[in-house]
């Protein structure tokens, strides 16, 4: 969560979770044309984000005595709500939908989707692939081409070192 104009989740929550839940869109990050995976934050090693046309989805924060009746949950990205409450991003404007092209100036998720392709591999690698399969989606991986889609993988185009910034100044073990 990269808060832009707040120093914690508090006192975001304050102003723009009065009642029921804010969306908040994602900031879909690609590869940064990494190929293997390599031992340090994924901040770090990911600076490189998708356009924002590719980032629709949202997530959100509730106030936690606006939720409604969890066995009506269908997702991660919102819950239920209480009659009456409802989401807003942080415009104000209502949000009916996980798919919302929202406000960015104020708050952003960060997703590290895609990652390095060896990591990607890991991440959606069936567990009941054949072994002559996972031979071919290992090297598919490895060009940066989805095994699934057979679309390449996105390394991102757009370089955005925000959360590295911010986690340098939270840990400063990582500035060194």
């Amino acid at each position: 969560l990269i808060l832009k104009n707040h120093t914690n989740v508090l006192a975001f929550a304050e102003d723009y979770v009065q009642e029921g839940q804010v969306a908040i869109n994602t900031q879909v990050f690609g590869t940064s044309g990494r190929t293997i995976y390599e031992p340090f934050p994924l901040a770090m090693r990911f600076q490189c984000r998708l356009s924002t046309s590719m980032n629709k989805l949202v997530r959100s924060i509730s106030r936690v005595s606006d939720l409604g009746n969890m066995d009506q949950n269908k997702g991660t990205r919102t819950l239920p709500l209480r009659d009456g409450a409802f989401t807003v991003d942080t415009d104000g404007t209502k949000v009916n939908s996980i798919k919302h092209k929202g406000p960015r100036n104020v708050a952003l998720i960060y997703k590290f989707h895609y990652r390095s392709n060896e990591e990607f591999l890991q991440k959606g690698q069936p567990n009941d692939i054949i072994v002559e399969e996972e031979e071919s989606i290992r090297a598919q991986t490895k060009l940066g081409v989805d095994p699934r889609t057979g679309e390449r993988l996105r390394a991102g185009t757009i370089r955005d070192d925000t959360a590295w910034k911010k986690l340098k100044r939270l840990v400063p073990e990582y500035a060194k």
